[in-house]
């Protein structure tokens, strides 16, 4: 170690740690702090000077929280600094930048045709299909390993992206790393181009956002992409990773996305379960979003599917075969573009998110709340399980290996098209301009714009007006009406 350590050419070299049966982090040159609202800058620096740290960095998203780095000089650790910080009550929190190993590892069974899509066995993406394929208003951030930027199954649906390591991507993918794309072709792969396969939501946007080096990753590459994600209009973030133990970072920036994202109303988070066959992983636990288990085509429980209390919902995900786009070429998983070795809650996780996207393309205005409650209100109650109620659970019946069982792409489309239903028993908005009588009737939508199109079912009114004229000849009355508006949110669909 001392031999790593002196060499100039080692920017530093730690142990590696292990904190369960398979989770492993190595343990980096850094560490991360969160200064409290009446902590100062000038106690920052004076603490750092006092133990020769040279180098701070404030982050970009969070001008309280701070990156410092460790000189190779220092006869302390990152861990025994990192604790040092803390305990002088200055912080919110600080804890080291863990270097992560194997977080978007998938060695389930393999799969390979898309029975998820179907509506026997899958989740019924075919008929809400016939609601909607989504709306290219919708964009969803896939935080991973990075998206191939070229395949041709995705890039009429890719935006720019963001990598926060420093390798410059834009949001594409390293020399094998294939994980991110597998998770975007299930998303959002175009439909009826030709070619390949079709995402859950084929017309909404992806985002892609690299977050790894190798397959590995650390807490505050992580952290930056929640932060820069919902920052940059993200409305879904799908996360097939987890990390153990806990990071503040990390749950900081998804609290910031889901309390500030969409103007407001929340940007939804969707993560993978894990697929350790034990507890729902970190930061899928989390009470703010949405936990999706594994479920195989016969719709029971896959085996490795971490189960528990935070469970959510489950959705397609291993153990039976499903394709979804690889990397182009002979560097991904497979040879070719398309992959059939991806499983596990990896590909269950972008399933929930892609149908978040078909809920959010028929009702924008959905609060983050009002999205996941549809997506749980919606499930099926597959695999001969026991759901019960339960009063943590208030969405409907229950189980701890089920969440509320396999999502159901249709049925959360109706309930998403209906959940805001206005009536009105009268013409608002009069205006009487003399003999010039002008009546409407408006759709409001609470505030929020740019609604997809959708069927407005209009009753027959009796509009009337007594017109006062003071003369024996009667007036020519004309009464017009179009019945529909050139405006949003029905232009382009007026039929």
């Amino acid at each position: 170690m001392k031999i790593f350590q002196n060499d100039k050419n080692v920017l530093c070299a730690n142990f590696m740690l292990q904190y369960d049966a398979k989770s492993w982090q190595g343990i980096t040159d850094e560490f991360i702090v969160r200064i409290k609202p009446e902590t100062s800058l000038f106690q920052l620096e004076s603490l750092c000077e006092q133990y020769y740290i040279t180098k701070i960095k404030e982050n970009k998203f969070d001008s309280l929280s701070f990156t410092i780095t460790l000189s190779k000089l220092s006869t302390l650790s990152i861990v025994d600094l990192s604790n040092l910080f803390f305990e002088t009550g200055l912080f919110e929190y600080s804890e080291p930048n863990l270097y992560h190993l194997d977080v978007f590892s998938s060695n389930d069974p393999l799969f390979s045709n898309q029975w998820p899509l179907n509506t026997s066995n899958g989740i019924n993406v075919e008929n809400a299909w016939q609601i909607t394929e989504g709306s290219s208003k919708i964009k969803i951030a896939v935080i991973d390993e990075g998206v191939d930027l070229n395949h041709p199954d995705l890039t009429g649906n890719l935006l720019s992206g963001f990598d926060p390591t420093g390798n410059n991507t834009n949001g594409g993918q390293l020399l094998g790393e294939s994980h991110g794309t597998a998770c975007a072709g299930i998303i959002g792969a175009s439909k009826d181009n030709g070619i390949g396969i079709s995402g859950v939501s084929p017309k909404c946007k992806i985002i892609p956002v690299h977050v790894s080096f190798g397959n590995n990753s650390q807490i505050q590459w992580f952290a930056d992409a929640i932060e820069w994600a919902w920052q940059n209009d993200a409305d879904i973030i799908s996360n097939s990773w987890k990390i153990s133990p806990p990071s503040s970072a990390v749950t900081i920036a998804i609290n910031n996305a889901v309390n500030n994202g969409r103007n407001g109303l929340g940007s939804i988070i969707v993560v993978a379960s894990g697929n350790d066959t034990s507890s729902v992983s970190y930061p899928a636990n989390l009470p703010n979003v949405i936990a999706v288990g594994a479920s195989s085509n016969n719709g029971v429980k896959e085996l490795y599917s971490n189960y528990g209390s935070e469970l959510d919902v489950v959705a397609p995900g291993g153990n039976s075969n499903i394709y979804t786009t690889d990397i182009t070429g002979s560097d991904g998983y497979d040879p070719g573009n398309y992959t059939s070795s991806f499983s596990g809650t990896s590909a269950a996780c972008p399933h929930a998110a892609g149908v978040l996207g078909l809920i959010l393309s028929v009702n924008r205005c959905l609060t983050w709340q009002e999205a996941k409650s549809i997506l749980e209100l919606s499930c099926d109650k597959v695999g001969g399980y026991c759901y019960t109620t339960t009063s943590n659970h208030p969405n409907g019946t229950w189980n701890n290996k089920m969440g509320y069982g396999r999502i159901n792409a249709f049925k959360a489309v109706q309930y998403a098209h209906s959940s805001q239903v206005n009536t009105y028993s009268n013409v608002g908005g009069g205006v009487d301009q003399g003999a010039i009588g002008f009546y409407q009737w408006v759709l409001s939508s609470g505030g929020c714009s740019n609604l997809s199109a959708a069927a407005y079912i209009v009753s027959r009114h009796e509009v009337h007006k007594t017109v006062s004229f003071p003369y024996t000849q009667s007036p020519l009355i004309i009464g017009t009406s179009n019945g529909f508006s050139s405006a949003n949110p029905n232009s382009g669909n007026i039929s």
